[in-house]
């Protein structure tokens, strides 16, 4: 199975964890957990296996609002889960 795949399944099923640092991102954000979940169906997903410790996905999609928001998601093997790593606004993060 792919890694997309894998992480999709895992959201799908609830089996996954959020970092404190995605749950701060998304409370400042206001951002919604169910507008991150559906972004793995229809956002723009890259794949980025080699990263460490764990693989993991970045997901660019669009908020209802039209705003573009990045995602990343890693695979934590020995769980069998999915971790949501970071929720962001590139456009008004700071360089």
């Amino acid at each position: 199975m792919e890694l997309t795949d894998q992480i999709r399944s895992a959201v799908q099923e609830s089996r996954f964890v959020i970092s404190v640092n995605a749950r701060m991102q998304m409370e400042e954000r206001k951002v919604a957990l169910w507008q991150v979940e559906t972004g793995l169906v229809d956002g723009n997903i890259v794949e980025v296996p080699v990263s460490r410790p764990h693989p993991s996905i970045v997901v660019d999609q669009v908020l209802l609002d039209g705003t573009l928001v990045v995602v990343s998601w890693s695979w934590l093997a020995g769980s069998n889960q999915a971790k949501l790593i970071s929720v962001i606004f590139p456009d008004r993060e700071k360089p």
